[in-house]
């Protein structure tokens, strides 16, 4: 009876304690929104969120009521991880879009923290109830209550089982597309499958299914473990980008106090902005500008750009008008600008007084994935890597010939972009910057750095749709005078290797030129900026603004 007592104690400093730690976050998450402060302390609200999501599912788990509420929040809190992604996603891929963080997410995140502190107040408030809800209790129910819990047993349970799936993916690098989007909101689905977890172990409280009750209980451990050690890995993801950074670049970034203004990022990751979004300041957006419409080999084929610039000008702002071109990705056969090409990327430089034009080019029919029936779009041609080059030469034309429309300093140029496109902007801005290829690059703009993601060289030779080496493999290129290159690398990435980049850097240390530095991305796999709040976007972002400030 004293054991009985002093546990049903414990249960009760626990409650009160979540009463307490919910109420905390709560009030935390509300001056969060209202102060739009940028500041590291914003991460002890952080810090005080993780463990409140975790020990929430835990509560409710434990929760000797047995109540409706219990349920309701194992059940919500995978749906909100999923909702948080999806809505994040698509706010700041949109790019007229400027509500993030959304209401929505907010309401979402704070829902949470209510159902928390009512679940704790219930255990401490009320007394207990001598019954328990039939449904929650198999011995007792109908056959049709009986089998209605079993379906729902057995759902769950898959559930769970693709969580050991993405456990799997994160810790071991494999080859392939397959491989996308899944550390970089690992935190998500750390949460997503804990509360699965505990709540199959809640239904099973009443049912002799030991084995199933103990596969939950070790799967639950080893997914949650594998979906923490991307996030935990995040100091030394900071401590060797400061280490390579400084190495290529100096520590300019540390060391002039203009970073210390509010238009520069303060921390180089912030733990709400993971679940919340990262806030979306002013700028301006005009779409689908024509800038090629094409003629002989190219004819049929019409190119399109958005532009994104400072909603008042961006003299004062630290970008004063450069200039930022960002080439959207997908195998030199897919893709787009726009809501395909990380269109917060573009926001967020706007705001800083960049001037942020978002490109097309043709699409390439030789690529191995080229379905004629499905695939109609007419930018697809026979081209290869040269003509996309090409492509990109004719905008840059454009951009000389129209930059005081948009009051663009072309002295002062950096181009950008992921995988496919992130070998293309290497391969027009060094063939621009060496000066080899005027006929189809215009050298009226200056190329003053070079930003590519996970940048696919070498790789269209093996689809059969390269043709000039040094754009296939742009390091062939480099030289003293080249400019300045900062690269995003995921370590599992398993499309680009991260030797691919690697030996572009030796590509410039080869000729003397140190100015190459790559970010590596522990656990990061192909496409994982794809979450813009994701810690590895974060991390990355604080580098580029002070790499763009640095050399613009």
């Amino acid at each position: 009876m004293t054991r009985m007592n002093q546990n049903v104690n414990l249960k009760n400093y626990f409650f009160k304690i979540m009463l307490l730690f919910n109420g905390l976050a709560f009030l935390s998450g509300i001056l969060y929104q209202c102060l739009d402060t940028d500041s590291f302390l914003w991460n002890i609200y952080g810090f005080i969120m993780l463990p409140v999501f975790g020990l929430n599912a835990y509560m409710a788990y434990v929760d000797f009521k047995y109540n409706w509420l219990s349920y309701i929040y194992l059940a919500a809190e995978p749906v909100i991880m999923i909702l948080l992604i999806t809505i994040n996603l698509v706010v700041s891929s949109d790019p007229m879009n400027q509500t993030s963080p959304n209401i929505v997410t907010k309401i979402m995140i704070h829902s949470l923290f209510i159902m928390g502190m009512l679940i704790a107040g219930s255990n401490i408030f009320v007394k207990q109830r001598d019954k328990e809800d039939c449904c929650f209790n198999i011995e007792g129910c109908s056959d049709k209550h009986k089998m209605k819990k079993n379906v729902i047993l057995l759902i769950l349970t898959m559930i769970q089982i693709t969580g050991l799936w993405i456990s799997y993916k994160i810790l071991k690098p494999h080859k392939g597309i397959s491989l996308i989007s899944v550390a970089h909101l690992s935190l998500f689905y750390a949460y997503i499958y804990l509360s699965t977890g505990f709540l199959i172990r809640k239904i099973l409280k009443s049912v002799k299914y030991k084995i199933l009750n103990i596969f939950v209980l070790l799967s639950t451990i080893v997914i949650v473990f594998s979906c923490f050690i991307p996030f935990i890995t995040i100091p030394l993801l900071i401590h060797n980008g400061d280490k390579n950074y400084s190495v290529s670049f100096g520590e300019y970034y540390k060391l002039n106090p203009i970073f210390k203004n509010s238009g520069f990022r303060q921390s180089r990751f912030y733990l709400p902005e993971y679940f919340y979004g990262t806030k979306s300041k002013g700028y301006k957006v005009m779409e689908n500008i024509l800038f090629y419409e094409g003629k002989e080999e190219d004819a049929g084929l019409k190119l399109y750009f958005d532009v994104y610039s400072p909603e008042t000008g961006g003299e004062n702002l630290p970008g004063k008008n450069s200039v930022l071109i960002r080439i959207h990705g997908g195998g030199w056969a897919f893709g787009d600008k726009g809501i395909l090409n990380s269109a917060q990327m573009n926001k967020y430089f706007a705001n800083q007084g960049y001037i942020v034009f978002d490109i097309q080019y043709g699409f390439s029919k030789f690529n191995p994935l080229y379905n004629p029936f499905i695939m109609k779009d007419v930018r697809y041609g026979d081209y290869t890597i040269d003509d996309m080059v090409r492509h990109i030469g004719k905008f840059t034309t454009y951009l000389a010939e129209h930059r005081k429309e948009y009051d663009a300093n072309i002295n002062s140029v950096f181009i950008s972009g992921g995988s496919a496109g992130g070998n293309l902007s290497l391969a027009a801005g060094l063939g621009i910057a060496s000066e080899k290829y005027t006929n189809i690059l215009d050298s009226r703009i200056k190329i003053k750095g070079l930003i590519p993601f996970y940048p696919a060289n070498e790789i269209p030779v093996v689809l059969g749709i390269g043709n000039r080496n040094e754009f296939i493999n742009p390091g062939l290129l480099a030289d003293k005078k080249s400019p300045p290159c900062l690269i995003f690398q995921g370590t599992h990435d398993g499309i680009v290797d991260y030797t691919i980049s690697e030996r572009f850097r030796d590509s410039y240390l080869g000729e003397e030129n140190e100015k190459c530095a790559i970010i590596y991305m522990p656990f990061g796999e192909h496409g994982c900026d794809a979450y813009f709040s994701g810690y590895y976007n974060q991390v990355f972002l604080y580098y580029m603004e002070r790499f763009m400030y640095q050399y613009r």
